[in-house]
């Protein structure tokens, strides 16, 4: 019997819940697979891709993400965070407008803004990384861990988890 496709996000989310971000993975591509522009679907594939430090590859699934349902505040708080990543705070600091004419709380949003300019500021890693890092290695996903940790060590050059 074949899963529906809001079904099979709902394994995805589990999955992905679960810390097991390879099936996560695998389901929401499948569910792109049959509708390229599935909101839920492109937001959620781009936190993984934030989760490895693929902030380009997020930015994409999370505008993608907007342009199909941009009533989700969520799809905003995550778009913003990882332009803000990106270093790109004058496009953040749109998108903070944009969301505010959409109705959302704008100092809530400017508040994300600040802490997560804060965060890159400070160069310390998320601890949704380090937390995948660890994760990836104790389930004996040594090459994802080691990409992973490269990605790490090159924008963290300080922090030392990684390079354990």
């Amino acid at each position: 019997m074949a899963l529906t496709i809001e079904q099979a996000l709902q394994q995805g989310v589990a999955a992905h819940n679960a810390g097991n971000l390879k099936e996560a993975e695998r389901i929401y591509r499948a569910v792109l697979q049959t509708q390229p522009e599935h909101p839920s679907a492109n937001h959620n594939l781009g936190l993984i891709a934030i989760s490895a430090n693929q902030i380009e590859a997020a930015l994409s699934l999370f505008k993608t993400a907007l342009n199909v349902n941009s009533n989700v505040e969520q799809f905003w708080v995550s778009y913003i965070d990882a332009l803000v990543r990106a270093q790109r705070p004058i496009d953040a600091k749109q998108a903070i407008k944009k969301a505010k004419k959409k109705g959302f709380d704008a100092t809530k949003l400017q508040a994300l803004f600040s802490q997560s300019k804060a965060n890159a500021e400070t160069k310390l890693p998320l601890q949704q990384q380090l937390s995948s890092l660890l994760e990836y290695y104790q389930a004996g996903q040594y090459s994802d861990a080691e990409k992973l940790a490269q990605s790490i060590t090159q924008q963290f050059p300080q922090h030392p988890i990684a390079w354990k």
